[in-house]
């Protein structure tokens, strides 16, 4: 096989790490996981990073190379404030804010990379911010999509 397209995969290992670093090495989240994990253990604030899907489009007539569009999904999960918690609801929409920022700040701050893609930016479509329950926990979950440009080698 002559053709070398990108791989989502890569790109999603090289997200993974910049995520860990800035923002669970910042004290934001106490977990990153680069796939769609079902059970969080409790833990509190978690990041769920997943693929969504590609668009590959040629580069151009009669070439193999491709400009893609990868798509991600970023949600961002904060355990409900609870009385036999310890912490309340302030701060749970606090830290749902506090980490809204810390993953627009590693996306800017990582938004070009040239080994691995040339543009990366959040999807301009308003995140959803719901309710939801993880394992029997109640969480608050903001949903967004990182769209990351990449062209073939």
């Amino acid at each position: 096989m002559s053709s070398n397209a990108r791989s989502r995969k890569t790109i999603r290992g090289r997200w993974e790490t910049h995520f860990n670093a800035d923002v669970v090495g910042g004290g934001y989240a106490h977990s990153f996981y680069s796939y769609d994990k079902r059970d969080f253990q409790g833990q509190s604030p978690i990041v769920l990073f997943f693929s969504l899907g590609s668009e590959r489009v040629p580069f151009g007539i009669g070439t193999d190379k491709h400009d893609n569009l990868f798509r991600f999904a970023i949600l961002s999960f904060v355990k409900e404030a609870a009385s036999d918690a310890g912490y309340t609801a302030a701060e749970v929409e606090d830290a749902l804010d506090n980490l809204e920022k810390a993953i627009t700040d590693c996306v800017m701050d990582h938004r070009k990379d040239g080994s691995y893609w040339t543009h990366a930016y959040l999807d301009q479509s308003p995140s959803s911010i719901m309710p939801v329950v993880v394992n029997n926990v109640p969480y608050k979950m903001e949903a967004r999509t990182l769209i990351v440009e990449v062209t073939d080698v």
